[in-house]
């Protein structure tokens, strides 16, 4: 395998996650609304260094997704359900299309 990422202070890495009960989602208004979201605070964030199995993208989508634990995945590849997808480049570039923001690292 490969050597483990260097963390900054203040994170430590976790083998794996106890999952909480999700909080009861508020019920829909009726009309023309068609979606609502709403904020929870952020318990952690989990990374992960590659392409997740199927079994690791179930485990995410139970912590990270709608009515999840509370947490945030950034995972390095593709996975499934994904909100937002980003990508960057080897000279900086960091480009998030669902916000048309293209960003440059200065050297």
């Amino acid at each position: 395998g490969t050597p483990p990422i260097a963390l900054p202070p203040g994170l430590r890495p976790v083998d794996r996650v106890e999952e909480r009960a999700a909080a009861p989602r508020a019920s829909a208004a009726r009309g023309t609304i068609l979606g609502a979201a709403s904020r929870h605070p952020v318990r952690g964030l989990v990374v992960v260094a590659g392409t997740p199995t199927e079994r690791e993208a179930a485990e995410l989508a139970a912590l990270c997704g709608p009515g999840g634990a509370g947490w945030t995945g950034l995972v390095r590849g593709e996975a499934d359900g994904a909100h937002w997808r980003w990508y960057t480049d080897a000279r900086g570039a960091l480009d998030i299309p669902i916000l048309g923001v293209r960003l440059t690292v200065p050297a």
